[in-house]
C-alpha cells in the first residue's frame, strides 16, 4: 500500500529541508520534558508499565515542567511578544483565577494543576523548539503516542480504560482524526521509504481506530480533515485513488455498528442521543442568558444543570447535585459559552484569530515575494497546513463533545505558534526580512 501511495504522489514535492535531519545536539531539556508528557497523556504508556503510576512519573514530569519554565523566565529566555502567546497566557490565567473564585465542585484543584501544566507546555515548546528538525521530532513523538493508543484501543473496543483521558471512544477517535494531517503531510515531505512507511502505518491505524470506536463525531472530524488535506495538495485526481481504496476497505471490514452509527448522523431530533444533546445545548443557552458576562464558572455546568432541567427529563434529581457532576453539555462551544460568558468567549475568539494569522503567515510571506526554493517552501507550507487542519478537525468534533480540561486542544496551540516562528526564522535566512 505504501508503494502505491508513493507512486500516486510522486509528482508532489517530496524533498525535505536539510535542517529537518535530526542532530542529537538538537535534543534539549524542554523537548525531553514535552516528549515524555506526550507519551503519558496521548500514548497512555502508564497503562502498559505499572511502574509509571507507582513512581507518579506524570506528576513528576508536570512539576519539572513548571520548575523549568520558572528557570526560563528567570533567565529571560521566553519571548512574550507574540499575539498568540499573550492571548494564551491571558486565557490560562482567566480560567485558573475564575475557577478558584467560582467553581463549586472538586474540579477547582484539577483546573489549577491542568492549566498550569498546559501553560508550562506552551512556553517550553515555543522556547525550546526552534528548528524544523526539533519540531518534526516532537510531532513524530506525538504521532507515535497516538499510534500506540490507537493500536491498544483497536483491540479493546475503541477505549483505553487505564487512561485518564482516553476512556471514551469519542476521545480516541478525536485524537486519531486530528493527527491525520500531520502524518499525511509528513508523508508528502520525505523521500525515505522507512519514514514514509511509518506515516502510512500511522494513517492506517488512525483510520481503523475511528472505525472501531464507532464515534460519529470522530467520523465527521476524520472526513473533514481528509477533505482539507486533499484540498491543499496539487494533484487531486491522483490522490482520489488512496482515498477510494481506504473507503472500500472501510466498507468491507467495518463492523455493522459503524454503519448504524453513521446513518444516525442525519437523523437529527428523531435519534435519542441527538435529542438529549439538543436539550443539553438548550440548558447551556439558558445559563448563558442568565449569566451573560462571565457565565456560571468553569466546570459548573453540571452543578447548575439540576436547576435548569426544566422538563425534568432526568430522574436522579433526588440524589442531589452530586448526581450531575459528570453531566456535560456535549458541546465545547456551548458549555464554554455557559461557563465563561461573553468575556471568556471573546478571549477564545481572539485566540482563534491568532491561530488563523499563524496559518496566513506562510501565504502572506509567499505572496509578498519571499525568495525561497519551491521545495523548501512546500515543506514549510505542508506543516503550516497540518497545524491548521488539525485544529479544524478538533473543533468539528468539539461541536459534539465537551473537551475543556482535556489536553487535546491545548497541545495544538503551541504547535502552531512554534512552527510559525520557525517559518519566520527560515524566511529571515533567505531574504533578511520578515513581512509584517
Amino acid at each position: 500500500m505504501g508503494d502505491s501511495i508513493n507512486k500516486i504522489m510522486s509528482n508532489e514535492s517530496t524533498a525535505v529541508l536539510p535542517t529537518t535531519y535530526l542532530n542529537l545536539r538538537d535534543i534539549n531539556i524542554g523537548i525531553v520534558l514535552i516528549g515524555t508528557y506526550i507519551l503519558f497523556d496521548f500514548g497512555a504508556f502508564q497503562g502498559v508499565f505499572e511502574i509509571v503510576n507507582q513512581l507518579r512519573l506524570p506528576f513528576i514530569v508536570a512539576l519539572l515542567s513548571v520548575i523549568y519554565v520558572l528557570y526560563l523566565i528567570a533567565n529571560n529566555r521566553i519571548d512574550f511578544s507574540g499575539l498568540t502567546t499573550k492571548i494564551f497566557i491571558t486565557l490560562c490565567f482567566f480560567i485558573i483565577i475564575y475557577a478558584q473564585i467560582s467553581t463549586i465542585n472538586y474540579s477547582k484543584q484539577a483546573i489549577l494543576t491542568l492549566f498550569l501544566q498546559y501553560l508550562a507546555n506552551y512556553l517550553i515548546i515555543i522556547t525550546c523548539v526552534k528548528k524544523p528538525s526539533q519540531f518534526i521530532l516532537l510531532i513524530n513523538i506525538w504521532l507515535f503516542a497516538v499510534l500506540h493508543s490507537c493500536f491498544r484501543a483497536i483491540y479493546s473496543g475503541g477505549k483505553l480504560y487505564d487512561s485518564i483521558w482516553l476512556k471514551d471512544e469519542n476521545h480516541i477517535s478525536l485524537i486519531a482524526a486530528y493527527a491525520i494531517p500531520f502524518a499525511f503531510f509528513l508523508f508528502m515531505s520525505y523521500k525515505s521509504k522507512l519514514k514514509k512507511m511509518f506515516y502510512v502505518i500511522c494513517l492506517g491505524f488512525y483510520t481503523t481506530a475511528v472505525v472501531v470506536s464507532v464515534s460519529r463525531g470522530g467520523l465527521v472530524a476524520m472526513i473533514s480533515v481528509a477533505f482539507l488535506c486533499w484540498l491543499f495538495i496539487k494533484h487531486k485526481i491522483r490522490a482520489l485513488l488512496p482515498i477510494m481504496l481506504a473507503s472500500v476497505l472501510i466498507f468491507i471490514y467495518a463492523p455493522a455498528k459503524f454503519f448504524e452509527e453513521a446513518q444516525t448522523i442525519h437523523v437529527g431530533k428523531q435519534e435519542g442521543t441527538a435529542e438529549e444533546r439538543l436539550y443539553s445545548w438548550q440548558i447551556a443557552a439558558k445559563m448563558f442568558i442568565d449569566y451573560p458576562i462571565v457565565g456560571v464558572g468553569p466546570m459548573n455546568y453540571p452543578e447548575f444543570f439540576i436547576e435548569y432541567d426544566y422538563e425534568n427529563r432526568f430522574k436522579f434529581a433526588s440524589a442531589g447535585r452530586r448526581a450531575f457532576q459528570g453531566r456535560a453539555a456535549h458541546s465545547t462551544p456551548m458549555q464554554w459559552l455557559a461557563e465563561f460568558g461573553i468575556i471568556g468567549s471573546i478571549i477564545l475568539i481572539i485566540l482563534q484569530i491568532a491561530m488563523y494569522r499563524n496559518w496566513r503567515t506562510v501565504y502572506k510571506n509567499r505572496i509578498n515575494g519571499v525568495k525561497m526554493p519551491e521545495v523548501d517552501f512546500n515543506v514549510l507550507k505542508y506543516m503550516t497546513n497540518a497545524c491548521a487542519i488539525s485544529q479544524v478537525g478538533f473543533w468539528v468534533a468539539a461541536l459534539f463533545l465537551t473537551l475543556l480540561v482535556y489536553p487535546f486542544y491545548w497541545c495544538l496551540i503551541p504547535f502552531s505558534e512554534a512552527w510559525k516562528n520557525i517559518f519566520l526564522e527560515h524566511v529571515k535566512e533567505y531574504n533578511g526580512k520578515i513581512s509584517k
